[in-house]
């Protein structure tokens, strides 16, 4: 009897979870990644020079990432990249579209 009710509750509670959901959810937009904070439909990459070193003992990865990006969006400021759980302790940007402008280091 105890699991019926448990399993009733635990029911009722999806329903009402799901249907809050769809009712303010879109239709999904296959184009469009749902599990990334970065801004891709301002900024594309159009190559990428990647190096890394992997250290098996102490089981990490260093490296360092060159980027070529394409400013989708002309209004577009600020990129926006996936850095969840990776320490970053230099970002060097190179403009090439800003007259008179050779580098820029962000802290």
């Amino acid at each position: 009897m105890t699991r019926g009710i448990v399993a009733g509750l635990l029911a009722m509670c999806g329903a009402l979870q799901c249907g809050a959901a769809s009712a303010d959810a879109g239709p999904i937009d296959p184009g469009f990644d749902y599990h990334s904070y970065a801004n891709v439909d301002q900024f594309r990459t159009t190559h990428l020079d990647l190096d890394l070193r992997v250290d098996f003992k102490f089981k990490t990865i260093e490296g360092s990432v060159t980027l070529e990006l394409k400013r989708l969006d002309p209004r577009a400021t600020q990129l926006v990249l996936d850095t969840r759980n990776l320490m970053i302790l230099d970002v060097t940007q190179k403009a090439t579209d800003v007259l008179g402008a050779t580098a820029r280091i962000n802290d």
